[in-house]
């Protein structure tokens, strides 16, 4: 089971943060090769253990007011690759909190990036410096992505008209996990256009979903879109 060590300074890692390339501390590195090695060998438990006590106290401890390690940083440590579908199953609550709490991080930062009275001139320039940074285009792309590599809109069409799904599913769409991803990420498409303003375009990523099918549950409940 994964124990945080004790013998981290969080000042030195504060300065190695600052630094465009910094050296991930060895505390990280532990949690990341032993969460790495619980995803490969499926064991559900301890995915669970490391998501839910490791990365939260890591993150109440280290990262309160900034990022985890960018994904350049952390590929170093487990060195992965995504080219063939990863054999994990991972509850549908899970992959929906990671796609809603994608959103609600892409709506905050706009939001925050929008109040501009309250800045000082360092975080107008930062903002500025940045213009990337939650870029709705980049967004827009990650959850098209999964839609894409899921061949979600291809399988519920088949669904909807009675066929098999797995048929056109894919590769990766064969896969729960990545099934539900793209699934999610198609509800994610819908709040992100309706919080863009562009309602047809949030309708429009939902015409092959059939409102009177069951397709998720989550905590034993069933996943329910509703559209007013």
């Amino acid at each position: 089971m994964y124990r945080e060590s004790e013998d981290f300074v969080e000042g030195s890692y504060r300065e190695q943060y600052k630094q465009p390339r910094y050296i991930i501390p060895e505390v990280l590195k532990n949690f990341l090769t032993y969460f790495q090695k619980s995803i490969h060998e499926q064991n559900i438990y301890e995915i669970q253990n490391a998501y839910e006590n490791g990365f939260n106290k890591l993150t109440d401890r280290f990262f309160k007011n900034s990022p985890w390690p960018d994904s350049d940083s952390v590929s170093l440590v487990v060195n992965n690759a995504a080219e063939s579908p990863v054999p994990l199953e991972l509850p549908n609550q899970w992959l929906w909190d990671i796609i809603d709490e994608f959103i609600y991080q892409f709506q905050s930062f706009s939001q925050y990036r929008c109040k501009l009275s309250k800045k000082t001139d360092e975080e107008i320039e930062a903002l500025q410096a940045n213009p990337k940074v939650w870029n709705v285009h980049s967004v827009l792309n990650v959850l098209h992505s999964l839609v894409d590599k899921s061949n979600i809109n291809n399988q519920l069409e088949v669904y909807t008209s009675g066929g098999d799904p797995n048929s056109v599913a894919g590769e990766f769409g064969r896969h729960s996990l990545y099934k539900m991803l793209g699934y999610f990420s198609l509800v994610g498409l819908l709040r992100l256009h309706s919080l863009l303003g562009d309602y047809y375009q949030a309708l429009k990523v939902l015409e092959n979903v059939d409102f009177n099918k069951k397709v998720a549950r989550c905590k034993g409940r069933q996943f329910v879109i509703r559209v007013h």
